[in-house]
């Protein structure tokens, strides 16, 4: 796994509140949210699924929609030759504004991909102003 992957994931269990370990692992055990702990130990971030599992990332997606003034908007559809998928989210809150990048999905073909980009850029963001 690369380590862009590791670090998006990692931001990702703490804008969750995911508990901490003593030894700095995230101790997925009690979350609210039913995951699938057969790849391993996934207290440890290595096995954190945000990148690969619909069922680790709609929460977030769920979390980021749930405030009042934004939206997650998850596309996925065929072009003249290929197939592509993009997320974009749009954030307002006090004045301050967040809208997806578009060139961070411009050559998705992965919808996974795509939303968890948007997802992680969007965290980054809000870590910054909140």
């Amino acid at each position: 796994m690369n380590t862009d992957i590791l670090e998006g994931n990692k931001i990702i269990a703490y804008f969750m509140n995911i508990p901490i370990n003593k030894n700095g692992s995230f101790d997925v055990r009690n979350v609210s949210w039913n995951i699938n702990e057969g790849t391993g130990y996934a207290g440890e971030f290595y096995y954190l699924e945000f990148d690969s599992s619909w069922d680790w990332l709609m929460p977030v997606i769920e979390k980021i929609a749930s405030e009042d003034n934004s939206s997650v908007n998850i596309h996925y559809g065929t072009g003249c030759t290929d197939l592509f998928a993009w997320c974009t989210i749009e954030y307002r809150v006090n004045g301050k504004f967040y809208n997806t990048p578009r060139e961070l999905n411009s050559d998705q073909q992965d919808l996974i991909k795509a939303t968890w980009l948007a997802v992680v850029d969007f965290i980054k963001w809000y870590n910054k102003n909140y």
